[in-house]
């Protein structure tokens, strides 16, 4: 008993560093530089993220930049002038005269554009989860031209012809569907170009994040559009 009482003092045990409030172990004399997560003697010659060591501005523990408030204020900014061009559009203003043949033909051409972005936005979420990136941003794309043009169609119809009122005998079911679809656009605009504008930044951690409300919201509204469709033209 003895002896070893005598080892124990005479070879001290190792003390482990201690726990910061960030949950990290980091030794005294090595926390964050310059609001890094590690400091620069560490992650010299190493790949982490820049949202990971030191990228001026950001708190990768807060997760606070201030350029994605600039974005957002620009993405919905921006959103909300072009949803009220296009409830404009369609309900403060008379139809334009004389709507060429082909206009009749955009609601089906619509459709298919709906579809196809239904199909492509579910392909870009199974890729980004399979960790294929160059197969989401690319299938992410299509996407975003198969929303555009379908936007562009519907701007065009609707400049020509209108609304197009429901005669139909499924109304107490039709209209709650139009009421949430016409919710789920008006929220989808600037969801979809906040996340758009936020990927391109490179700002990919806020990108993801934002990503989880905007892709339900956007399937939701081309899903529905699918619908109001189907009680339309069908």
């Amino acid at each position: 008993g003895g002896n070893r009482a005598a080892i124990r003092a005479a070879c001290p045990r190792e003390e482990r560093p201690a726990a910061k409030p960030n949950g990290n172990f980091l030794p005294s004399g090595r926390e964050t530089e310059g609001g890094a997560l590690f400091p620069r003697a560490v992650t010299a010659g190493l790949s982490f993220p820049e949202f990971v060591t030191d990228r001026p501005g950001v708190s990768p523990e807060a997760g606070a930049d201030p350029g994605v408030r600039r974005l957002v204020r620009i993405a919905f900014a921006a959103s909300g002038a072009a949803f009220g061009l296009l409830m404009y559009l369609l309900y403060l203003r008379e139809p334009a005269a004389g709507a060429p043949v082909w206009t009749a033909r955009i609601p089906g051409v619509n459709a298919a554009f709906n579809a196809a972005t239904t199909t492509l936005v579910c392909l870009g979420v199974l890729a980004i989860r399979a960790g294929r990136r160059r197969l989401h941003l690319g299938v992410m794309i299509l996407a975003l031209v198969s929303t555009g043009l379908f936007l562009a169609g519907y701007i065009t119809y609707h400049h020509y012809e209108g609304d197009t009122p429901y005669t139909g005998a499924f109304g107490p079911i039709y209209f709650p569907v139009l009421a949430t679809h016409i919710l789920a656009s008006a929220a989808a605009l600037p969801l979809l170009v906040t996340t758009v504008l936020l990927a391109a930044s490179r700002r990919f951690p806020h990108h993801r994040r934002w990503a989880r409300v905007t892709v339900p919201v956007w399937l939701y509204t081309s899903v529905t559009g699918l619908i109001v469709y189907a009680f339309l033209h069908g």
